[in-house]
């Protein structure tokens, strides 16, 4: 009976042990609700389909593309990344740009007014002409200000380094 005692407090202590670090490893994360949290949290993560608009110029004429987005309500720097990711295929689709484009990173400014995009290669061809390059980047502005008003300032980077100049391709 001794023994039966001492097999089952060990296996106890082994089982607690475990637990305790997997805890400590954040392997399982155990987490509190005070008071009437879970609600925040369910109106922290809400979303919601919202059909955006994304424009681009093409042989001189404006068009648009009308699509549907998961929208996040507190998220503005995910959503610009969903649009831009979405912008970013329609113009691949349209053979504006000169090959596929990945976005890297959107960093918005604590403000909401400032943007910053970082691409994986440069939107432009070194041999496109001014209006194109123009037009792109006008296409760009457009879609984020249709969605976003609030911005005032976009900044474009290449592997997180300032695009210098439009016309030099990265």
């Amino acid at each position: 009976m001794k023994f039966k005692k001492r097999i089952i407090f060990a296996v106890l202590c082994l089982t607690i042990g475990t637990v305790l670090m997997l805890i400590n490893r954040k392997y399982i994360i155990i987490r509190f609700n005070i008071g009437n949290s879970e609600s925040s949290t369910l109106a922290e993560c809400s979303s919601h389909h919202k059909t955006v608009r994304l424009y681009f110029k093409k042989h001189a004429a404006w068009h648009h593309e009308t699509t549907t987005l998961i929208w996040h309500s507190n998220n503005d720097a995910e959503n610009i990344k969903l649009l831009l990711t979405q912008w970013l295929t329609l113009c691949a689709d349209e053979h504006l740009v000169p090959q596929h484009i990945s976005l890297e990173s959107v960093a918005l400014a604590s403000t909401g007014s400032d943007l910053y995009v970082s691409f994986d290669r440069s939107l432009f061809n070194k041999d496109d002409s001014t209006i194109v390059k123009w037009a792109l980047v006008e296409s760009l502005i457009k879609t984020l200000h249709a969605v976003n008003g609030s911005l005032q300032s976009i900044t474009l980077h290449v592997h997180h380094e300032p695009m210098e100049e439009i016309g030099r391709a990265h």
